[in-house]
């Protein structure tokens, strides 16, 4: 018998695994497909695990509805943190992700929570791109594109910033950008329309899964982009198909602050 939790952060839904209550679960490909299959299994975009660590923290794992696995997730982030926040009644957590990085959260008033990323990084072995590229990318087989901002924030994005992303077919270039061979690791693709100097839209392509309601990190890598290159304000709200993410980024800190929701809890008998 496996218990979960179901929970979405801006319609970015996950199926959250407490390691500490199902200690012994085997995370094959074809396991996280099942769980995240919308017709067989329970239904997300992500598989995310946490398990307790020593100085009360705990370790998270993202897992992509395909079964490749990410390095962080913001969204799943502020779940976790609502999550423990109602086991543990604490309110603030310290997140570890799969390279380390620890990411501080606080669950504020309501669903709201607040969580501190990663710095950004922006070397192209720090993404990592296959070639040397110097802060942005031209795609000369999508004439159609302007060019890509590359950025690393705790796992990799490529930010496009256009006219108008309803105009974008985002499932078709998101497809072939997410696995082009400029990123040996794929990437995620970012499509941004700057509203006002504190105010964009944005749809992402995520790696992994495809395009989703809401993407955290990728919220957080537009708003970081547009601050560092297009001249945006230091506190952005990114709107998304699945609602509004507020990024602060200042010297080299990225505090994003939105909703999280259990949807319910459940169980289901061991795969």
């Amino acid at each position: 018998m496996i218990t979960f939790s179901k929970m979405h952060g801006l319609g970015n839904d996950f199926v959250l695994l407490d390691l500490d209550n199902n200690p012994e679960i085997e995370f094959t490909t074809s396991f996280v497909q099942f769980l995240c299959d919308r017709k067989y299994g329970i239904g997300a975009d992500q598989l995310v695990t946490i398990k307790s660590i020593p100085n009360h923290k705990v370790k998270m794992g993202i897992y992509n509805n395909d079964g490749s696995i990410s390095n962080a997730c913001g969204n799943a982030t502020r779940c976790i943190a609502l999550y423990l926040s109602e086991k543990h009644n604490q309110k603030t957590w310290q997140i570890e992700s799969l390279l380390g990085d620890i990411i501080n959260t606080e669950v504020l008033e309501g669903d709201m929570v607040k969580s501190q990323l990663p710095a950004p990084k922006f070397n192209y072995d720090q993404i990592p791109l296959s070639k040397n590229f110097i802060e942005s990318i031209e795609f000369y087989d999508f004439p159609n594109l302007p060019k890509g901002y590359f950025v690393n924030v705790g796992n990799p994005h490529i930010v496009f910033f256009v006219d108008n992303i309803n105009k974008i077919n985002i499932l078709h270039y998101g497809k072939i950008i997410e696995s082009h061979e400029y990123f040996p690791e794929k990437v995620n693709v970012n499509f941004a329309e700057i509203v006002s100097k504190s105010h964009i839209n944005l749809k992402t392509y995520e790696r992994g899964t495809g395009l989703t309601l809401a993407c955290g990190t990728g919220a957080a890598a537009t708003a970081v982009c547009a601050i560092k290159y297009m001249e945006a304000e230091k506190s952005v709200k990114v709107s998304m198909m699945g609602g509004d993410l507020i990024v602060n980024y200042e010297n080299s800190i990225i505090n994003t602050e939105g909703s999280a929701t259990k949807v319910f809890d459940g169980i289901i008998p061991k795969y």
